[in-house]
Order: C-alpha cells, then structure tokens, then sequence
C-alpha cells in the first residue's frame, strides 16, 4: 500500500501526535511506521524542529525586549534630564500658580514643592525597576554577575 509519507513525516515533525496515533489515522501496521521513523529520524528530526522553533521566539522575544529597554531608557534620560531642570530652577521648585476668579496667578513660596518631587523620582524608580526586570543579573564566564544598573546623575556624582 502506497503511504504519503513526507505529508505524515511533516506531520509528526511539525505536530503533537505520536507515532501511534499518526499510524492508526493513516491505517499504517505500527512496525512499519515504526521502521519507516527510525530510518528517517522522525524523532530527531522532530526534537531539532521544537529547538529551531525554539530559538526564533526566544530571538523575537529579545527583538521586543531590546525595543522595550531603550524606550524605557530613552524615557529614564527624559526624566533625569526633565528632574535636574526643576532642581535647578527655584520658580518651578518654589512656584505656584492660583486660579482665582481674577485670572490665574502666580506667585512664589518659602516652601519646596515636594509632592511634584516625589512624583518624578517615583516615575524614575518605576523606568527603572522595569528596565531591571527586562535585563536580570546573570552570572558571566568568570563568574561575576552581570546586568543592567540604572544610576541616577546623583549616584554617578558619588561614585
């Protein structure tokens, strides 16, 4: 009986089903399936097939991840930039704007505004936990950790 065997051997290269279960839909004696696997390396084939498929999305998985980080970097160096501009700047760190209604006034405080602050720095903190999740530590050829630090300006300062 005459079998089209590179449909079933694509088959079970590319599928889930056993041998056994690909020979009993195509109604092949199971030694003969069996046989016609070994000497074509139907599980060989089929192991490098997952690994190849594998690999692809693990490469478009880093393809997204490395889009993801320098975006979240870009914005981090956004932030940085956007938050030594209002420390250095007293009108925005002391400013105040009022709505009354005469108009919107402005006017200048004794006292910091610590909330707008607050806001930034947690922003930075949270581009930068992101950035820590997308590129973990792990261990090197010689045994030292490796990974992403994200630094703000201050902590570069010190070091």
């Amino acid at each position: 009986m005459k079998y089209d065997w590179e449909k079933i051997e694509q088959e079970f290269i590319s599928g889930k089903s056993t041998m056994e279960a690909l020979a009993r839909k195509y109604q092949i004696p199971l030694n003969t399936f069996y046989k016609r696997a070994k000497v074509r390396k139907f599980s060989e084939k089929r192991e490098n097939y997952a690994k190849r498929v594998q690999e692809k999305a693990l490469a478009r998985a880093q393809a997204r991840d490395a889009r993801t980080l320098g975006n979240l970097s870009s914005a981090l160096d956004k932030a940085a930039r956007t938050l030594n501009k209002y420390i250095g700047d007293d009108d925005t760190l002391f400013g105040r704007v009022s709505v009354t209604e005469d108009g919107v006034q402005e006017y200048r405080t004794k006292k910091l505004d610590t909330k707008a602050l607050r806001d930034m720095t947690a922003a930075m903190r949270e581009v930068s936990a992101a950035i820590k999740l997308l590129q973990p530590e792990k261990e090197s050829d010689t045994g030292e950790r490796e990974g992403v630090i994200v630094l703000t300006e201050r902590e570069v300062d010190e070091e």
